[in-house]
């Protein structure tokens, strides 16, 4: 899944809570880390290590997207 998230083929509202994509996208919009474990360490513990590897690439996804069409 991780895969065609990061070709915005997935819909993250049908597989990942609420909360957790409002945390995520909290921490997305504020920092850059490099791997998994940093992503891990400055969410909330209920968001599982699946679910951050999908957010990631979903957010990054929509990122390059918005950055192509200004």
């Amino acid at each position: 899944l991780a895969k065609y998230a990061e070709q915005g083929l997935v819909d993250i509202n049908r597989i990942i809570p609420k909360d957790n994509i409002k945390s995520f996208e909290k921490v997305f919009k504020e920092n850059e880390f490099e791997t998994l474990t940093e992503w891990r360490k400055a969410l909330p513990s209920q968001v599982e290590f699946h679910e951050i590897r999908l957010l990631l690439n979903h957010f990054q996804y929509q990122k390059r997207k918005k950055e192509n069409k200004d």
